[in-house]
């Protein structure tokens, strides 16, 4: 609960003004707290207890001192949320009322009275939550109560509350499974569902409604509004009542009752995680896929332990495999042909010639797969695994004998192209068909290979009563799937006369429209062969078993959407890549709504519309190029969702006396100063160490990822980079980069060196494992003090100190010498000691300094 607190409490925040940086560190302020008082501030809800935890932590107080140089985020953020919980814990603020009450405004009876049924719902049940919802195209809002989390659908039972031109209604809005409780209870038309109240409807009417609904329902429904989290309309703000207007409110009264509850789908259909590196964009879009396709399983395992984020994973690649998700990445060479349609060339297989296809790039693909629909659904055999499956095309769409496969379909049958007017009745193997085609008069010039003969003889001599039949359409997609019923049998054509006369009774399984991609059943594309069988590792039979039902399984997926997650969208050419695209992927815009804009593709000349069940997530790097700069196309049709820095993630993770999270917070605020907040570092680059909290581990994601992102970021000006990292502030010891000057002079001589910078920069290797340097990041007159030694020894002019820290310190006649690294390994080896270790890696100057400590102390 307190993470979901939490949250709210930064979207209060930064709705009243705050910047980023404020809110985290006024949490991390709270945060210093908890671990100090022992318990979790952000789960306590009681005011008085709040109260006198703002006057002892306060300034002034008996824990003032609390926090350190970080006490005033600590006062501070302490005092931000006892006056968010006290705001919070009114039912319904003023703010909230005149949203509510748009249709009466100025009526304060009309206010009082929402303010009271309000308060008088959530006092019999405490835990509802109290959320806005939005009426199409419409200001005002209305009230939800039950359990809901912000950006998710609602869970199960909720009451709504409206205010009318007439007055206050109350309802219930949910999943359907009440009315077909309240129908099979003869209570459907009883009031139970609804009440309407006229002008005034009182407190006491609604209570006495609640009462009826909960003695005719039991647990089921108290339970339901009681399982919320208490969360009131101001935790909801940003994320719900601004969103566009595809909100529906109840407006008749027989809908106050829903079969679904669409009002409470918050995720859009276009939206856009963009962010700084290392913000876990692409990480939590398997959050936002699971949102869409399986909002159950990810309600259930939305927390931040591993198991639950194992499970989500799972999922996730479940449905990958199952192609309800596919993730593309743009990059400069990306291009409408890869993803929308484009022409490929490939060689045929009949005649040996070059031609081109029109290919389907993997949007258009996946919207096909999203818009098929079932219109011929019988019921799939048993054993489906253990029959043979054939690949057949039943006329060409393009070509002037299209209407065959309406014509099978119909019919309920197939029908072979080769064979002419021959009867093949009574052939059982090849030589028989050579045969009858001879006595026809027909003799090809290489009967072996012939593929008329191969084809009429699979179709009248291998196929067999209870094979299955897939329809191709064209060579990357099919639109039918049958059994075949019967033996062969010869059909002349009334329309052809020397063409489909070879014929076998099908039941048809299934009919797609629009045709399905290839990807739905295969892992290649059909060839251009007529008839052939489809085998393994083309056919993929546990995807046939899906399609014709023979498996339950249809994975998590809790719904027939599909999902494109579109990595690094601002890297490619936007317009170029989506064309005319760019239009219909508006929600309104998309088949099925009002304004539906279909458009003529220009490669395969078909009608083509994008369907209401696709939704593309993007994510995109800050770094690479701004949002001021994108395609205003794009940022149009897109819902933006920041994924800012979250140090506080970090909070709890010490490394070596090192705060981790505010060592991100101190650098991210410096490099807002001298860039700014899209080049902030993410705390990605930082999560491995709540698992790894050792110097070496911090050593390895500074030296490899930091360091090298900050050259990338102030484009090799060390100075400034310098800065983010504190070192002008720090000893010489503790600076990740040092300048060694005067070098220019001697290597160019004064004429040249002495207009030369002054000297050259370089990384100190040394400062990588000091603890005193990461703790300078943060605050550099930490350091001012003496260090404290915890052991030493000496060898001639050489003292090795190893601080309280581990820091390992080499002096020389008194004075630090760097690196210490390399006269590390000079002495070991003239003291005879390894400087690997068991795996044959070489030793740190932290774990080689203190083996020589010991080896000095013990007399070597």
């Amino acid at each position: 609960m307190s993470d979901s607190n939490t949250q709210a409490f930064k979207n209060w925040m930064i709705a009243a003004g705050k910047s980023a940086n404020t809110v985290s560190n006024y949490v991390s302020g709270v945060n210093t707290v908890s671990r100090h008082y022992g318990r979790d501030v952000f789960a306590i809800l009681d005011l008085a207890e709040l109260a006198r935890l703002c006057t002892q932590y306060g300034s002034g107080g008996e824990h003032a001192e609390i926090g350190a140089s970080n006490s005033n985020n600590v006062h501070s953020g302490l005092r931000q949320w006892f006056v968010y919980q006290t705001e919070r814990q009114a039912v319904v603020s003023e703010a909230v009322l005149d949203r509510v009450c748009v249709e009466r405004p100025g009526d304060a009876v009309v206010r009082e009275q929402v303010r009271h049924v309000a308060e008088s719902i959530c006092k019999r049940y405490p835990s509802a939550d109290v959320y806005p919802l939005r009426r199409k195209n419409a200001k005002d809002i209305y009230l939800g109560f039950g359990n809901k989390e912000p950006g998710t659908r609602a869970k199960g039972i909720a009451v709504v509350l409206l205010v009318r031109a007439n007055g206050i209604r109350c309802g219930l809005q949910h999943n359907g499974a009440l009315h077909k409780q309240l129908k099979q209870m003869g209570q459907e038309s009883s009031g139970l569902a609804r009440f309407n109240g006229v002008e005034t409807a009182s407190v006491e009417q609604v209570q006495d409604w609640l009462g009826q609904l909960d003695a005719v329902l039991g647990s089921v429904f108290s339970r339901a509004l009681n399982d919320g989290n208490a969360r009131r309309v101001e935790d909801y703000m940003s994320a719900e009542i601004e969103q566009a207007d595809d909100q529906e409110a109840p407006t008749g009264e027989e809908s106050l009752v829903r079969s679904e509850d669409r009002s409470m789908n918050t995720v859009p259909l276009n939206q856009i995680l963009f962010g700084p590196p290392g913000t876990g964009k692409t990480y939590n879009t398997i959050n936002e896929a699971l949102k869409i396709l399986a909002p159950q399983l990810w309600e259930q395992n939305s927390g931040d332990d591993p198991d639950s984020r194992k499970r989500l994973k799972e999922a996730f690649d479940e449905l990958v495999d199952k192609e309800r998700i596919r993730f593309v990445t743009f990059h400069q060479s990306f291009s409408y042909e890869d993803f929308v349609e484009g022409l490929r060339a490939r060689t045929d297989e009949t005649t040996g010639q070059l031609r081109y296809d029109v290919v389907d790039g993997v949007f258009k693909s996946l919207c096909e797969a999203a818009a098929s629909k079932v219109t011929r659904h019988a019921e799939a055999p048993s054993e489906v695994g253990q029959r043979r499956v054939w690949k057949m095309s039943l006329g060409n769409t393009l070509g002037d004998d299209a209407s065959i496969f309406q014509e099978c379909i119909n019919g309920g049958y197939a029908l072979l192209g080769y064979g002419g007017g021959i009867n093949f009745a009574g052939c059982t193997n090849r030589q028989q068909v050579q045969e009858r085609f001879a006595e026809e008069g027909v003799v090809p010039g290489n009967p072996g290979t012939d593929y008329g003969i191969t084809s009429v003889t699979a179709f009248v001599a291998k196929m067999k009563v209870g094979d299955l039949i897939v329809v191709s359409d064209g060579n990357f997609k099919f639109r039918a799937i049958g059994e075949v019923t019967g033996d062969y049998q010869f059909k002349p054509h009334s329309e052809f006369d020397a063409d489909y006369s070879q014929m076998r009774p099908v039941r048809w399984l299934r009919h797609y429209q629009p045709s399905l991609p290839h990807s739905e059943l295969l892992n290649a594309q059909f060839s251009q062969m007529t008839l052939y069988e489809l085998r393994a590792p083309t056919l993929n039979q546990e995807k046939l078993e899906r399609l014709l039902g023979a498996s339950a399984s249809e994975g998590s997926a809790e719904n027939d959407a599909r999902v494109l997650i579109i990595d690094e969208i601002n890297r490619g050419s936007v317009s170029r890549i989506f064309g005319e695209l760019i239009t219909l992927i508006e929600e309104s815009k998309r088949a099925g709504r009002p304004e539906a804009l279909p458009i003529v593709l220009p490669y395969s000349q078909t009608r083509f519309t994008v369907p209401d069940n696709l939704y593309i997530i993007g994510t995109m790097n800050t770094t690479d190029r701004s949002l001021a700069g994108l395609d205003i196309a794009l940022r149009r049709r897109f819902v933006f969702k920041e994924m800012p820095p979250r140090p506080e993630l970090l909070d709890d993770v010490t490394v070596a006396g090192v705060n981790v999270g505010q060592l991100l917070r101190v650098m991210n605020q410096r490099i807002e100063v001298l860039l700014d907040r899209d080049h902030c570092l993410g705390h990605a680059y930082f999560m491995p160490l709540a698992d790894d909290s050792t110097i070496d581990r911090l050593a390895n994601i500074f030296r490899n990822q930091i360091l090298p992102l900050l050259q990338e970021y102030f484009f090799e000006d060390w100075q400034r980079i310098g800065w983010v990292l504190n070192d002008h502030r720090k000893a010489a010891g503790d600076r990740f980069i040092q300048q060694k000057s005067g070098q220019a002079i001697a290597l160019f001589g004064p004429d040249v060196g002495e207009g030369l910078a002054d000297g050259v920069w370089a990384l100190n290797e040394d400062a990588f494992e000091r603890q005193e340097a990461y703790l300078g990041i943060i605050d550099a007159s930490r350091l001012a003090v003496e260090p404290e030694v915890k052991r030493q020894a000496s060898h001639g002019d050489f003292v090795l100190r190893e601080l309280m820290s581990g820091t390992i310190e080499l002096l020389h006649n008194g004075k630090l010498k760097q690196p210490v690294l390399p006269v590390l390994r000079e002495l070991a080896s003239d003291a005879g000691i390894d400087i690997q270790n068991a795996n044959g890696n070489d030793l740190n100057t932290r774990t080689l300094g203190s083996k020589l400590i010991t080896h000095l102390s013990n007399g070597g």
